[in-house]
């Protein structure tokens, strides 16, 4: 937890205030919203029926997965060469790690009370105004987004990108070894488009 929010830190404290969105969030944005916001339904329905393991679950199956092994590596070109993209999807972006991290913090903060607290002291009491995380409210965080489409075309770039680090691993190549081509096949041209969209991303 420490270094993703480290990581997070170091992007977000270019504000000198509370970050704010303008315009769109970009595909890779809108996914990770919507993933939230079904994490948090999950959540907070199973602590609703007193199943604390249950709630842990799903908040561990997004931190680890959706955020730490997908979203952070997937987003890190575009924070460190950000003259390659849009400027306003960077600043999205960068809305979207604060936002989700605080997100996460306010999850996490019945189970590990101590560490998210001192990463909320760190990084957003200076932001948010809340004396600790302990004290903030889901209602003002806890945002509902549905960006069903995004979802689906960020499934199919996972995947591809998932096939191109299992090729790496298995040739015992560097995951940061390029690749001078990448043919992608789908004999039922259902995704192509949608993955051709985020050639940059997987580029990257």
């Amino acid at each position: 937890m420490w270094n993703a929010f480290r990581f997070i830190q170091e992007h977000i404290s270019l504000f000198d205030a509370k970050p704010s969105i303008e315009g769109n969030f970009g595909v890779i944005n809108e996914w990770l919203l919507h993933q939230a916001s079904y994490t948090f339904d999950q959540y907070k329905r199973h602590l609703e029926q007193n199943e604390f393991t249950g709630s842990l679950a799903a908040i561990d199956q997004f931190f680890w997965n959706d955020f730490c092994d997908n979203y952070l590596e997937l987003v890190k070109d575009q924070l460190f060469h950000p003259e390659l993209y849009d400027m306003n999807q960077v600043k999205a972006t960068r809305w979207v790690l604060y936002h989700v991290g605080l997100r996460i913090l306010q999850w996490y903060a019945p189970y590990v009370p101590y560490i998210t607290d001192a990463i909320y002291q760190e990084i957003y009491k200076k932001y948010e105004g809340d004396l600790s995380i302990h004290q903030s409210k889901f209602a003002t965080t806890q945002i509902e987004y549905d960006f069903k489409k995004s979802s689906a075309v960020m499934k199919s770039v996972i995947g591809v990108i998932g096939h191109i680090r299992r090729l790496k691993t298995e040739k015992q190549l560097s995951l940061k070894t390029p690749l001078a081509n990448l043919l992608i096949v789908d004999e039922k041209n259902i995704h192509l488009d949608d993955i051709a969209s985020q050639e940059l991303l997987i580029k990257g």
